[in-house]
């Protein structure tokens, strides 16, 4: 927990190198102790690739974006937290048509689908 408090603060002074390489140790450390799949491993990697967009490094970011989305699925906040990232990478790739269609797709589960439950938290 002091882990993910150090990591958002970070971030918030604007270290985003700091942040994304504490995250990883974070996110190596979580997979030992809890499992890869497990959601506090998951979230530091989330938490990581915010970073990575944040730093301009695009490719790595949208890799690990998508491995990510494929170990956890898309049925809830994490989810759309890493597709925000991966929609913010692939613009910066200058995917535009890629990052418009992982938008909508996101749109489309907050509003219609997956976490429709979430879009319902703010009506």
């Amino acid at each position: 927990m002091a882990w993910d408090i150090k990591l958002r603060a970070r971030g918030a002074q604007g270290r985003h190198r700091e942040a994304a390489d504490e995250a990883l140790a974070l996110r190596v450390h979580s997979a030992q102790v809890y499992g890869e799949n497990n959601i506090r491993t998951l979230n530091a990697g989330s938490d990581r690739v915010q970073h990575l967009t944040h730093l301009g490094d695009f490719q790595l970011a949208e890799r690990e974006c998508r491995e990510l989305i494929e170990r956890h699925g898309r049925d809830d906040l994490l989810w759309l937290a890493v597709t925000n990232a991966l929609v913010g990478s692939l613009i910066g790739l200058g995917r535009h048509d890629e990052a418009e269609a992982a938008a909508r797709i996101a749109g489309s589960a907050l509003l219609f689908g997956e976490c429709r439950w979430l879009a319902d938290q703010f009506r």
